[in-house]
């Protein structure tokens, strides 16, 4: 019996002391929301002015570093695009004038009553005897160098 009942004591304390340890936790926590309103309504208002300013700082540093970056990549493109189209001129440009200086003159037909077919030499093997058959051919007094 006295057994039964130190056993019927110690789970009566064990369940005060759980009450409590709850009745604690529940205390704390609305301690914890009493406080937070507290701040809220006091302290809250400074500090949430603070990291709003803090923000905008930011922000502002931020969008500068990348108008910047943006500002001198588009230029960085625009230089690379004038210089690719420059070389590309100056080699389409080179390669037409090797071109015009290898091929023959085209002359334009003068007509002499009903239309005559042009002749058109045979296709050489390379590029100079073409200019050879040109010169032979009398269509052009001096070869280009």
């Amino acid at each position: 019996m006295l057994k039964q009942a130190m056993v019927a004591r110690d789970a009566q304390q064990l369940t005060d002391a759980a009450m409590m340890a709850s009745r604690q936790f529940w205390l704390a926590g609305l301690g914890a929301a009493t406080m937070a309103r507290r701040w809220a309504s006091k302290d809250a208002l400074p500090f949430f002015h603070s990291l709003v300013k803090e923000g905008q700082s930011t922000e502002s540093t931020v969008l500068r570093v990348l108008n910047t970056e943006i500002g001198t990549s588009a230029a960085r493109a625009a230089r690379l695009w004038s210089s690719t189209r420059q070389a590309v001129s100056t080699t389409v440009n080179t390669l037409a004038a090797g071109a015009a200086s290898v091929l023959p003159q085209a002359r334009p037909v003068k007509a002499r009553g009903p239309a005559r077919k042009a002749r058109v030499a045979k296709p050489a093997r390379t590029v100079k005897a073409a200019g050879k058959r040109v010169v032979r051919s009398g269509k052009r007094t001096a070869k280009k160098a």
